[in-house]
This record gives structure tokens, sequence and C-alpha cells, in this order.
């Protein structure tokens, strides 16, 4: 159940990914405005939730380079899907991530627009030509 759920956070994450860069908060408001339909409103004086942990500058790295090699995965039309998502976990696992912090990172990515930020900027860092 576990790689179900990797690899579902994995295939949407790779999709947004191109979706981060253009349009980002479109993307976090829509998620946001789906949970807040479904969930009534907290009172003032709730005490929020726990935050997620802190996401490094060198988790932001990792998960922008396996991010980068899930396009590349997911974008192989000759690889069947069996394959793409045992590659995908290998990526993952590559990039110093687990696939539980992969997708603790991909749900505040979805969330957070200055995470989102973040991962995009490390994401075109990587795609860019060298020279």
């Amino acid at each position: 159940m576990k790689k179900l759920i990797l690899i579902a956070a994995m295939t949407t994450a790779a999709a947004a990914a191109p979706a981060i860069a253009q349009d980002a908060t479109d993307h976090a408001g829509h998620a946001m405005g789906a949970q807040a339909a479904e969930a009534p409103a907290a009172p003032a004086t709730a005490t929020p939730a726990p935050a997620m942990a802190q996401i490094t500058d060198a988790e932001v790295d990792s998960y922008a380079a396996a991010m980068v090699d899930i396009q590349k995965i997911d974008a192989d039309a000759a690889m069947a899907a069996e394959e793409k998502q045992t590659q995908m976990v290998a990526t993952v696992s590559e990039q110093g991530l687990t696939p539980q912090r992969f997708n603790e990172i991909t749900t505040q990515v979805q969330s957070d627009p200055e995470l989102q930020q973040r991962v995009q900027l490390a994401m075109s860092e990587l795609m860019a030509p060298a020279g």
C-alpha cells in the first residue's frame, strides 16, 4: 500500500511540477479550497495543528533532483508502468529520501507557496544547460 501511495504522489507531483513553474498558487488554491469546503471552519481561538518538520535546503535539493528524474521516467513511453514505478521508488532512495519523507515534502509543496518556489528554483537549476 505504501508503494502505491508513493507512486501516486510521485506521479501527481511529476505531472504538477511544470504547472508549479507556470502558476504555483493556482494549484495550491484549488487544493486548499476543496479542503475548506469539506471541513468546517476552526474557531479563531483553536490551537493550530503542528506543522510538518521544517524542510532543509538539502532536502529541497534532493527532492528537486528526484522530481527531475521522475519526470524523465514518467515521460519514457517505452517503459512499462510497473517498471516506471520501480524506477521512481529507486530514484527517491538514490536522492537520499525515504518514500515517507518524499510524500511529506510533496504534501507540503502543494500547500506552501514559499516551498514551491524553493523546489522550482532547485529544479530549474538542475535542468539548466551547463555552461
